[in-house]
């Protein structure tokens, strides 16, 4: 990921030397040329919140940061969902409650993927097939 950014950096700054400055793109068409990707967006814990639906509009939601609607109008392209569980006591009933809280985002992160695959995919590896 470092070597993406930072060649995007280089040529980003290449390209604004050497082009006039009224042959510049503007940053939003920019911006939407590129591959962008959130890669720590907390959306796995609001999925599990009830009233949170991903395809929708969650504004109104003072924790929701990341749905569908809103990475539409920004231009964001992917976003990588890690299954995040907050850290209880280290115990064997704290350990139980974390993986079910993980199987419990998994399966709607699964759900999400499935109920919407003509707008959403998931990518399980590098390879592009």
């Amino acid at each position: 990921m470092r070597r993406l950014t930072v060649w995007l950096i280089v040529c980003g700054g290449l390209f604004h030397l050497n082009c006039p400055a009224q042959n510049l793109p503007s940053d939003k068409h920019f911006h939407h040329n590129l591959l962008t990707i959130d890669s720590h967006p907390d959306t796995p814990l609001m999925l599990l919140r009830p009233g949170t639906d991903f395809m929708q509009d969650n504004s109104a939601n003072p924790y929701s940061r990341v749905d569908y609607p809103k990475m539409q109008k920004g231009g964001l392209d992917a976003v990588f969902f890690a299954v995040f569980i907050p850290q209880g006591a280290l115990e064997s009933a704290s350990f139980d409650k974390a993986y079910s809280m993980a199987r419990k985002m998994i399966f709607h992160i699964d759900s999400l993927v499935s109920h919407n695959s003509e707008k959403l995919g998931l990518a399980v590896s590098a390879e592009i097939s």
